[in-house]
């Protein structure tokens, strides 16, 4: 279950690979990637804003731009894609 109020869906394909991002109005955002594909997660986190990648069975779940109020709620959206 994703965290509710992503505002943008951006798909990307290509072959069988794909990269869907969920972008928030507070530019949060959760990117769901599968097969061989690279993804620029946020390198330099600020103070107060959060990221987080998982593997999981071939896929790669980021999370990044996450103000401290909504970390709780995007890491148990994450914990429940890993299960």
């Amino acid at each position: 279950m994703l965290p509710k109020g992503w505002k943008i869906l951006d798909r990307l394909e290509i072959d069988e690979r794909f990269i869907q991002t969920y972008i928030y109005p507070d530019k949060s955002y959760l990117s769901i990637l599968y097969g061989d594909v690279e993804f620029h997660k946020q390198k330099i986190v600020k103070e107060n804003e959060f990221a987080r990648e998982e593997n999981y069975n071939g896929f790669s779940i980021i999370y990044g731009n996450v103000k401290s109020n909504r970390k709780e709620e995007f890491d148990a959206a994450l914990n429940l894609m890993k299960k």
